[in-house]
């Protein structure tokens, strides 16, 4: 990982007991201003593929928590299409019906969860679309919320920082076993 990059990882590292909530509901200005929104404008500016990448892994880790409550496979197949763009460059036509996220079906005690579980994937579809990188805190933030409701144990934040991160940077895929570690509470996941 060279210098730059160590230094993006650093940041966050340092942001690791702060708030990292955001949602579409806030004003731009206080999102860019959050740790996740400093990190997502710096690492936009360095190399959106790299944000790409991190936020897609970030919304795979999230679909344990909608698997675990919703029947649907919407989720899965929106990855899914996410994954094609990512790896065959087929943007424009598996995103744009994709990039709001969809509604989660619970409404109750479990919302939170799974509409965060969409909300990282529906916003990793719209960053890759629009290359705002609002929207890709907006993903972040949405996956974080699944890991601060359910998976609590799950060190999401360090596995971002020292697993994903590192991945995305080499412009490499995850593997099932890089997404579940440090993933004691979720069930597996295979794309």
């Amino acid at each position: 990982m060279d210098k730059k990059n160590k230094q993006i990882q650093e940041n966050l590292r340092k942001e690791l007991n702060s708030n990292w909530d955001a949602d579409d509901g806030m004003d731009d200005d206080s999102v860019r201003k959050s740790p996740l929104g400093i990190f997502a404008v710096e690492l936009h500016k360095i190399n959106p593929v790299v944000l790409e990448r991190l936020t897609f892994f970030s919304a795979l880790k999230a679909l344990p928590c909608w698997e675990l409550d919703c029947d649907s496979k919407n989720l899965k197949q929106v990855l899914k299409r996410i994954e094609l763009s990512i790896t065959d460059n087929m943007i424009e036509e598996n995103l744009h019906e994709v990039s709001t996220p969809i509604q989660s079906p619970m409404k109750d005690c479990r919302y939170s969860n799974t509409q965060g579980a969409a909300d990282a994937a529906g916003f990793c579809a719209k960053y890759i679309l629009s290359k705002d990188p609002i929207d890709a805190v907006y993903s972040l933030s949405g996956a974080e919320v699944v890991y601060d409701h359910v998976y609590t144990n799950d060190n999401y934040r360090e596995w971002l920082i020292d697993v994903a991160l590192p991945i995305a940077f080499e412009k490499a895929t995850i593997s099932n076993a890089e997404l579940n570690l440090k993933s004691e509470n979720s069930k597996e996941y295979n794309l």
